[in-house]
């Protein structure tokens, strides 16, 4: 027995209303679903005409798109504050293991990136710098009561402080004196003896801290 068109279901995947008012060869309730069906099945089709007039989209009214951008940002600017801050307090671990991650696998690239920026803002680092130091002279002075506090501690009897004074007095322009072995460190504390003091480069001293290596 056929079916009459008041029996028949709409075949947009969307809808399931009943074909009402329609011919017997309809398969759809409406233009809306005809399209919504003609859509779907040429999806790849639709994809790549609307790749295509975007990129033309985007050169044609590239001065539009970022007034639009412009005013967006600066009316949501508050709200993705607060959300980011929310998400990163959610997601520290993953966050800081993404960025390792991603730092071990660029750590060429990012070096070589730090390394031209520094160079072409040179001024403006001191800058940066001179106004975080002049904002946290506490900070400063705390960290450095700190290290003569760990350095006195671990002056031997046997130290040579004459050869000592000598190894920070010739340090090349650029380095750090370091400690091999550091003074403060979970695992073992060395000695403030000349023999466990090196040169490093100012980069490699930061980034080594306190840890053994």
């Amino acid at each position: 027995m056929l079916l009459g068109v008041q029996d028949k279901i709409c075949q947009s995947p969307k809808c399931n209303n009943k074909i009402v008012g329609k011919r017997k060869d309809a398969n759809h309730c409406s233009k809306n679903c005809a399209k919504y069906s003609y859509k779907l099945k040429n999806k790849d089709k639709f994809k790549q005409y609307y790749k295509e007039y975007n990129e033309v989209y985007k050169i044609e009214k590239a001065d539009k798109l970022k007034a639009y951008r412009k005013q967006y940002n600066a009316k949501t600017k508050d709200i993705r504050k607060v959300k980011a801050k929310k998400y990163r307090e959610e997601n520290k671990e993953f966050l800081s293991q993404l960025s390792k991650d991603h730092y071990r696998r660029n750590k060429d690239k990012i070096l070589a990136h730090k390394k031209i920026y520094r160079e072409a803002n040179k001024e403006k680092i001191r800058k940066v710098i001179n106004i975080w130091y002049h904002a946290n002279k506490h900070r400063y002075k705390a960290y450095k009561a700190k290290r003569r506090f760990f350095e006195k501690n671990a002056i031997p009897k046997f130290a040579n402080l004459d050869k000592i004074k000598e190894i920070y007095k010739n340090c090349p322009k650029g380095f750090h004196v370091d400690h091999i072995i550091p003074l403060n460190n979970p695992i073992v504390c060395g000695l403030h003896v000349e023999w466990n003091l090196q040169y490093l480069s100012a980069k490699e001293n930061c980034s080594k801290g306190n840890k053994l290596l």
